[in-house]
């Protein structure tokens, strides 16, 4: 049997598991008491509950060597406030406890030794409890400052940062930058090729005359019913030209590759200065020009019929304006902005309100800043010129010259330096856009100008900005106080993972960090995601943080519910 029913001994000192369990703790002499329980009658007028219930028990224990009671007296008054404090009619009492059966002591006994003798590894200390709310607060600072830093400054844009993406997502993100008015696809775009056959000799020649119709109908803003007429003009050279290449179609194409290949047997020659190879494929080039006379000179007529015709139609401009620019390599680009400024003052007058002596001038206000940006144009022709041929010869060099670094870092700063010129450009045009909307602006009276200014269309980029902005803002905020704390270093991981993909510290990968230090595969930023994500994984919010108030209403309420 578990429990013996015999008297206790007196002599031995030792007072069984069951006569001890219920003697009450007031009964107990003081002399019994242990030091802790003497200590705190000193400091506190009352031993403490714990000590004066389990230091008696303890000793005796001891004493008698029986360390399966140790393990379940203290088993058992570590909660005797919730279950060993009952009356024998289920009512507690604060002086008498109750026995229980010593198998349901003993059920637990290898769990219970487990949890005295080793600490767990999965507890937070006090000075862990503290690094890791001083770790949110800082990470917290960094991103607040950044979004509050990057709202300050009108300027900024991720353009910047976009445009140096490197690795195996750089042209992920570089396309994400929008084109200015299709500066790409028109300014910054190479010299057109020589034309390699004949669809592409007839294309070509189409897209110079409607260059020179789009040139002409801009600068002189011609009426829409004689741009109507000068497009009938265009397509019906247009379809003589088509003619000309199918008759002439067995020339044309045998024409560009034998030019092709004597052009390379020419350039092989004067490389090992073969003097005899070279006048023969420099005799043999121009009869092949001289063959090539007559359909060329075919299409060089049709042209000029149609210049002829573009300036009849444009006499009457041409008087008022003077002598329109000759064709540039901006013409399109030129194009694109003219575009978006009548439509611009299109929807100014229509959002003042504008009476039809306003409309006017505004039209006017609209045209001298068309009429400033060719002139500006004019005037950088010879740069333009310059940087498309550079542009070209640099693309030339990143496709056919090897790897080596110097000459890679020659040409990033060659790219650097052409994109500097770029930048100028762009800004200028910007800075007209500005000063047309403050014109426009201010020619109503003081209730149109109460409307505020026309906003201009946001790009994607620019909405993209705005938005991290406030996000920065958000997670910094968030996690300094506290507040959502995992849902706040979730966002923020899922930000600094995209900064990583974008400029990854792998090896080989060109250009390297332009900041202080240098990295290999982990940067700053990578180990500042994992911090975040660390924070994910514990309640750091709950740690002098807003999280703490949340979580107690939230758990208060589910507890509140169980009970009832």
């Amino acid at each position: 049997m578990p429990y013996s029913r015999r008297a206790p001994s007196v002599s031995s000192g030792v007072i069984p598991l069951r006569e001890a369990s219920r003697k009450p703790r007031e009964d107990l002499p003081a002399a019994s008491r242990p030091p802790l329980a003497a200590m705190a009658q000193i400091f506190f007028g009352s031993p403490l509950p714990f000590a004066s219930a389990i230091g008696p028990r303890f000793i005796r224990a001891m004493d008698a060597g029986r360390q399966t009671t140790i393990i379940a007296v203290c088993s058992q008054n570590v909660r005797h406030r919730r279950r060993n404090y009952r009356r024998p009619h289920g009512r507690r009492s604060p002086g008498v406890i109750q026995p229980r059966r010593f198998g349901a002591l003993t059920g637990s006994l290898a769990s219970r030794r487990t949890a005295l003798s080793t600490p767990s590894i999965y507890k937070f200390g006090t000075l862990s409890i503290i690094t890791l709310v001083i770790l949110r607060v800082c990470i917290g600072w960094h991103f607040l400052y950044e979004g509050v830093w990057k709202y300050t400054n009108p300027r900024f844009s991720s353009v910047g940062f976009l445009s140096q993406a490197k690795g195996p997502f750089a042209k992920f993100y570089q396309r994400m930058i929008p084109d200015f008015y299709g500066f790409d696809e028109t300014l910054a775009a190479e010299d057109a090729a020589e034309p390699v056959s004949l669809r592409i000799w007839r294309q070509h020649q189409i897209s110079q005359m409607e260059a020179d119709v789009t040139r002409l109908s801009d600068y002189y803003e011609l009426s829409d019913e004689k741009i109507a007429a000068v497009q009938k003009q265009l397509s019906k050279r247009s379809d003589a030209l088509t003619e000309l290449a199918a008759q002439h179609k067995t020339a044309i194409e045998k024409y560009f590759p034998e030019k092709k290949k004597l052009r390379g047997e020419l350039k092989t020659a004067q490389a090992e200065e073969k003097t005899g190879d070279i006048k023969r494929l420099n005799s043999d080039l121009d009869d092949l020009e001289s063959a090539a006379k007559t359909w060329r000179g075919e299409a060089a007529k049709i042209r000029q019929a149609l210049a002829k015709e573009l300036s009849a139609a444009t006499k009457a401009a041409a008087a008022r304006r003077g002598k329109a620019p000759s064709a540039a390599p901006y013409d399109a680009w030129a194009h694109n902005i003219i575009v978006a400024w009548d439509d611009y003052g299109d929807k100014a007058i229509e959002h003042y309100g504008y009476s039809d002596e306003k409309q006017t001038k505004a039209r006017q206000i609209v045209s001298d800043h068309k009429a400033a940006l060719w002139d500006f144009l004019a005037e950088n022709r010879g740069d333009i010129d310059d940087y498309r041929k550079d542009l070209a010869l640099l693309r030339r060099d990143v496709a056919e010259r090897g790897d080596a670094t110097f000459q890679r870092q020659r040409n990033l700063d060659k790219k650097n330096e052409l994109n500097g010129s770029a930048v100028g450009w762009r800004g200028w045009v910007r800075k007209q856009e500005t000063n047309l909307g403050r014109q426009l602006w201010t020619l109503g009276d003081s209730e149109q100008r109460d409307k505020g200014q026309l906003a201009k269309e946001k790009s994607d980029l620019e909405v993209f900005d705005k938005v991290l902005i406030y996000s920065l803002i958000a997670i910094g905020g968030c996690l300094m106080i506290g507040l959502l704390t995992r849902l706040a270093s979730l966002g923020g991981a899922f930000f600094l993972l995209s900064v990583v993909l974008a400029t990854p510290a792998l090896p080989g990968i060109f250009p390297p960090d332009p900041g202080p230090g240098h990295s290999l595969i982990v940067t700053k930023e990578m180990i500042e995601m994992f911090a975040l994500l660390f924070l994910v994984t514990v309640p750091a919010g709950r740690w002098a943080g807003v999280d703490f108030f949340i979580h107690s209403c939230i758990t208060g309420r589910c507890c509140s519910s169980k009970k009832l």
